[in-house]
């Protein structure tokens, strides 16, 4: 039902779009980040603040989704505004990541597929194993209790609205991989 009504949030990796990473000193609020980027190059944002203790470094993560990626001079444009806002924060661009949406597509039709053959796999080798005490009813069984932890996963992303990247795809594969050793 969530799916339904919230929709299902893939992130930048699938859906393509820019990742501006800049490191900074002192506090940034990202929400005012997010309206001066919208004001100055006219594209919905996502703004996150990440620190690292342990470096003692201060990152604001800049996620732009669409089909068409950012030109270098509203790249340039985005740092202007932001270093204009935050005069006293030494705001430097430190990673510029931009993911077309054809590959995004791909890499999520891959995954899809990968998961799917590794059920169609398991489906073979436990009716194959346990083919003495109900074979492929077992191996039926087997798949569709890895159904249901794949299904709880997937329904706790979704109703959070946890964008699903390549590690939602890793993880995936990792529960049925230990999913089925379990059961």
């Amino acid at each position: 039902v969530a799916a339904f009504i919230n929709g299902i949030h893939l992130d930048i990796q699938f859906k393509g779009g820019t990742i501006l990473k800049y490191a900074y000193v002192s506090t940034i609020d990202a929400e005012q980040a997010e309206k001066i980027i919208q004001q100055s190059v006219g594209k919905i944002t996502n703004c996150q603040l990440q620190s690292n203790m342990a470096l003692d470094n201060q990152m604001l993560i800049v996620s732009l989704a669409g089909n068409e990626a950012l030109t270098s001079e509203e790249e340039r444009a985005v740092t202007a505004a932001l270093t204009q806002a935050y005069p006293d924060r030494q705001l430097t661009l430190s990673e510029s990541l931009t993911v077309e949406p054809f590959i995004g597509r791909h890499f999520f039709t891959n995954g899809l597929i990968a998961i799917a053959l590794s059920f169609l796999l398991i489906l073979v080798y436990v009716g194959f194993r346990f083919r003495n005490i109900g074979g492929l009813s077992a191996g039926a069984m087997a798949i569709i209790a890895l159904f249901h932890d794949v299904f709880i996963v997937t329904a706790v992303f979704i109703i959070f609205k946890i964008p699903l990247n390549d590690a939602f795809i890793a993880a995936i594969l990792t529960i049925i991989g230990f999913s089925i050793n379990d059961t």
